[in-house]
């Protein structure tokens, strides 16, 4: 379950943040996850409340924002929001766009006080 490791590394990110911005106390912690990022957000969820346990952010409230993928094509430029990112264009029927949007998991937000 690498959801585990993630949490860990969202917990890192967290203390950097906490720190850069005086917070004694983490309260809410935004993730954008994206729907080709191969992260399940409610093994995440489960994962980020055992690691943040103890922590600067325990009992942290979660804001798990889905992000749909979006893909370009190569030959086009056609922007489009297909279902799976192997899809072909639905404008000129080429395969092989560029994923601009939906492989990441992002921190987008640490709030406290």
């Amino acid at each position: 379950m690498h959801e585990v490791a993630l949490a860990e590394e969202v917990l890192h990110i967290v203390g950097i943040e906490a720190e850069r911005h005086g917070l004694s106390r983490v309260t809410e912690i935004g993730l954008s996850i994206g729907a080709w990022s191969c992260v399940v957000p409610e093994a995440l969820a489960f994962a980020l409340e055992a690691v943040l346990a103890g922590s600067v952010a325990s009992g942290a409230r979660l804001d798990l924002e889905s992000v749909p993928g979006r893909l370009r094509c190569g030959e086009c430029d056609n922007e489009y929001a297909p279902e799976d990112r192997y899809e072909p264009c639905p404008a000129c029927g080429r395969f092989g766009p560029q994923v601009i949007a939906g492989n990441d998991m992002i921190v987008r937000r640490v709030a406290g006080a």
